[in-house]
């Protein structure tokens, strides 16, 4: 299983979109959670969709046609959920350490 550099940008790129798009379907505002805050989850969502949904898992939803792929995206998407929901449960572990 070989990533090319063209891949890992390619998640990169498509990870910020994904960011803004998470950040902005999560909290129901424009801004979403900062641009700092999606740019970072979008940065680590790309990475973590890209390399677990189609590298490791090798979904395929046949689009990976388009150039910006489509796929790439939906990973990204995928990958910035995972992320969010990672911070989420780490959150709330820390919260109940902190609160015994």
């Amino acid at each position: 299983m070989e990533v090319s550099v063209a891949e890992i940008v390619n998640w990169i790129i498509v990870g910020i979109i994904a960011g803004g798009l998470v950040g902005m379907l999560l909290t129901g505002k424009r801004e979403g959670y900062g641009w700092f805050k999606n740019l970072g989850m979008g940065l680590v969502g790309g990475l973590v969709g890209g390399f677990l949904f189609i590298k490791l898992i090798k979904l395929d939803y046949g689009m990976s046609d388009i150039q910006i792929s489509l796929q790439d995206l939906v990973a990204a998407i995928l990958g910035t959920l995972l992320v969010w929901l990672a911070i989420k449960l780490f959150k709330k572990k820390a919260a109940k350490t902190a609160a015994s």
